[in-house]
């Protein structure tokens, strides 16, 4: 299902759009979000530590809530750009099978 695959983006990661109700039943702590579906070997994304799963909510500080946002994002950085990742990871909160959503960050050049 190609929903499901996410679209592929520029930093070497596939994502997807979040539907409202899997956003809020996801409980992440902002105002919306993309789910990475893939990473490519040895791409940018994987060499600055994201992960299938994360939830990118940011990056160079502007809010990211949609595909169409990211690609907007995207067209504006070139090679040698410095570009930061705010994103929520899921964690096992040590409370049985329950996940929280933590924030990490992540930052490089983009090559």
């Amino acid at each position: 299902d190609s929903q499901q695959e996410g679209v592929e983006a520029k930093f070497g990661i596939y994502v997807r759009n979040l539907a409202p109700r899997e956003f809020e039943e996801m409980k992440v702590d902002a105002e919306g979000g993309i789910i990475v579906t893939r990473i490519d070997d040895g791409s940018f994304a994987e060499e600055i530590g994201l992960r299938e799963n994360d939830v990118i909510i940011a990056i160079n500080r502007r809010p990211v809530k949609s595909v169409e946002e990211l690609k907007q994002l995207q067209a504006t950085l070139s090679s040698g750009t410095p570009v930061a990742f705010r994103v929520a990871r899921p964690m096992p909160s040590g409370r049985g099978q329950e996940i929280t959503w933590r924030p990490f960050y992540f930052a490089g050049e983009l090559p």
